[in-house]
């Protein structure tokens, strides 16, 4: 009989320590997202104001990756590494990825905002898009 400390505790065999899902299914997985949220902009949603995309937007973009970065940095001390390879660098090189995804994300939706043709393709799907689309107007 075996001692108890050497039995294996899995049938399975072990994983590499690094492992790729196809590209086609990692492409589906981050594009999937990408055009929901475009088709939903242009389709559902009217044109933000100036006021909104000049000043809120970096607002809101700045607390969402502050704190995106800081619960990545605590999963990271939980699971000893990072939930991307391209993480695992010293931080000044992590805390510069945060912020040029965070001016990436405010160009775009900037970019986007700027070839939004106002009001959205589909109308009052939600109900609030016609309020707020009358309150514009008045």
């Amino acid at each position: 009989m075996q001692n108890a400390t050497t039995e294996p505790t899995s049938a399975s065999p072990p994983l590499p320590a690094l492992f790729f899902i196809p590209l086609p299914i990692d492409l589906a997985l981050h594009l999937s997202p990408v055009l929901a949220l475009v088709f939903h902009f242009f389709f559902l949603e009217a044109k933000y104001s100036l006021r909104w995309v000049n000043h809120w937007a970096p607002v809101v973009a700045g607390v969402f990756a502050t704190w995106y970065s800081g619960f990545a940095e605590w999963c990271a001390l939980e699971n000893k590494s990072f939930p991307y390879p391209f993480l695992n660098v010293a931080l000044p090189i992590r805390l510069t990825i945060y912020a040029t995804s965070t001016l990436i994300a405010i160009s775009s939706f900037k970019g986007l905002n700027r070839i939004h043709k106002g009001n959205p393709l589909i109308p009052s799907v939600y109900g609030i898009t016609s309020a707020v689309l009358e309150a514009k107007k008045q």
